[in-house]
C-alpha cells in the first residue's frame, strides 16, 4: 500500500506520518509525497490558475513539493 500526502502538511504532521510509517508492523510500502494542493496562498501573481478551484499541481508546486520531499527524507533518514 502506498500513502499519498498533500504538500500542505505542517512539520508536526510530517513527523507524525514518518513515525507511523516507520513502525515495523505498518503495511505502508511507500510514500507519494506532494500530491495536489488546494492552497493558493504562495502564488505570487494573479492568474487564472490562482482563481481556480480544486487541486493544483505542476510547476506552481515545485518549490513546496521539493521542500516536502526533503523533510520526509530527513525525518526518515533515507530509511523507508
Amino acid at each position: 500500500m502506498f500513502l499519498k500526502v498533500a504538500p500542505d502538511l505542517t512539520d508536526e504532521e510530517v513527523k507524525s506520518i514518518c513515525k507511523t510509517v516507520s513502525h515495523k508492523g505498518t503495511k505502508v510500502d511507500g510514500l507519494i509525497v506532494s500530491n495536489t494542493t488546494v492552497s493558493r496562498e504562495n502564488m505570487k501573481t494573479v492568474s487564472d490558475v490562482k482563481n481556480e478551484t480544486g487541486g493544483l499541481s505542476g510547476r506552481p508546486l515545485e518549490k513546496m513539493s521539493t521542500e516536502l520531499v526533503a523533510k520526509f527524507y530527513q525525518e526518515l533518514r533515507g530509511n523507508f
